[in-house]
């Protein structure tokens, strides 16, 4: 684990201790009735703990906005759909599912599926009233606000922006490349093209978690860095296919040297608009200069035409890359492109993301049926058998089954919590057999 992992992991413990206590204890203060106080509670562990994420100040502001707002909807749910016992039931399935299903959206918004349901489950197993509604709320936002204020100001994340700067580092060592080919700087350029994208790996591991795909920026840079990662690589490789100095190649380098260019600036600014350049014309002409170059080769030496061809390709493929990251920069700027020659569309709808997954073979919908069926369960179970703290069983099954993305990570997630749970309930009943008077 790097210094920078560390450090956004003990920025992210002390701020969530710090505000927990704090909420606790004006909490108990504030709303001296039997269970409120824990609504204070779960907001604070909802906003930072599940939803703990970085970003400008404006990008956290409003995803704490959109959990506070999230939670109150669920107090209100909770507390209109609690009796009949069936209906809570079927609520909880519904709502379980629908988060459950969300996780495809992956990142940040993913793993807040959990904190967002909080209270939701709280109003559906702890005794309550309409009369109580307003107390639930105000203890939530309680918890909310001195989270939003902990969030900005002890320790905040502010990694994002640290992300762009470090993609339009590599892009622009990326735009030195093609002069490179061919020359002694070429393995430089390479060297430094690695560090750059080790830098961007170990900015992106910093973070408490990735920012996932909720908004066309965020899909936009999270591909730039998927991109990044692979173009690396393939330009390694291209290196040793040193692209021949003539003239139809140095005018495509020129156009992916810019493109490459304008990537790195507005990548950075974060704010558009972008002037693209136009590497799918300077590609086609590339194309046609190429017919016309080896056509001449083959009627004065076979030989060097093909090793014309050969080595010309390499000029192409980074031509691609330099387009791709220039149209990702750009729409990670707010710019709305097609985008279809290159593959690009698929980061053009939120809500696709979600009907895509709307089907049995999707493991996301899969994984939501599980959640859904395993929380309607616990809150039947907890209110059938009247647990007095039925909401830590619902927890407990709702945490369970939130999982990772494939079978196997599933498996070893899954033994991780149930290894947590089974020490926590050890813990807790050693403290209370050795310490009654303390419960």
């Amino acid at each position: 684990m790097s210094r920078r992992q560390i450090s956004a992991r003990t920025g992210s413990s002390i701020r969530f201790a710090v505000t927990i206590t704090v909420v606790d204890l004006l909490a108990v203060r504030l709303f001296p009735a039997q269970g409120i106080a824990l609504f204070a509670s779960m907001a604070v562990v909802a906003a930072l703990y599940f939803l703990d994420f970085d970003g400008s100040w404006r990008e956290r502001l409003s995803g704490y906005a959109i959990a506070t707002g999230v939670g109150i909807a669920g107090i209100v749910t909770g507390v209109f759909v609690a009796n009949p016992l069936w209906v809570a039931v079927v609520t909880a399935f519904l709502v379980a599912f629908g988060f459950g299903l969300a996780r495809v959206l992956r990142g940040y918004v993913a793993r807040s599926t959990i904190g967002v349901q909080l209270a939701f489950l709280l109003c559906l197993l702890t005794p309550s009233t309409s009369a109580d509604l307003g107390s639930f709320i105000a203890a939530w936002a309680l918890g909310s606000v001195f989270s939003v204020i902990a969030a900005l100001t002890i320790f905040p994340l502010r990694h994002n922006g640290q992300m762009r700067k470090a993609i339009a580092i590599w892009c622009r060592h990326a735009s030195e490349l093609p002069a490179a080919f061919g020359s002694r700087s070429d393995a430089v350029v390479i060297a430094d093209l690695q560090r750059a994208r080790d830098d961007l790996l170990d900015q992106s591991a910093g973070t408490v978690v990735r920012p996932g795909l909720v908004s066309r920026r965020m899909r936009a840079l999270q591909r730039m860095q998927g991109q990044i990662e692979q173009a690396t690589r393939t330009m390694a490789d291209l290196s040793t296919l040193n692209a021949p100095d003539v003239a139809a190649g140095a005018a495509l380098g020129g156009a992916s040297r810019d493109a490459f260019a304008v990537a790195a600036a507005a990548v950075e600014k974060g704010e558009g608009p972008v002037d693209l350049v136009d590497v799918g014309g300077a590609r086609l002409r590339d194309e046609h200069a190429a017919v016309k170059w080896t056509a001449a080769e083959l009627a004065e030496s076979g030989e060097l035409a093909f090793d014309l061809l050969i080595r010309h390709p390499s000029a192409r493929v980074l031509s691609i890359s330099a387009d791709v990251m220039q149209n990702l920069a750009a729409r990670s700027c707010g710019v709305k492109l097609s985008g279809a020659e290159l593959g690009l569309d698929v980061l053009t709808s939120t809500s696709q993301h979600l009907r895509d997954n709307l089907s049995r073979n999707s493991i996301w919908f899969r994984n939501a049926v599980r959640t859904g069926i395993a929380v309607a369960g616990a809150v039947l179970v907890a209110r059938l058998l009247g647990l007095e703290h039925g909401f830590w069983v619902a927890v407990t099954a709702l945490t369970l089954v939130q999982v990772t993305f494939t079978a196997g990570a599933s498996s070893r997630s899954a033994i991780r919590t149930s290894f947590g749970v089974v020490a926590g309930v050890a813990l807790s009943g050693m403290a209370m057999w050795l310490l009654p008077q303390a419960w």
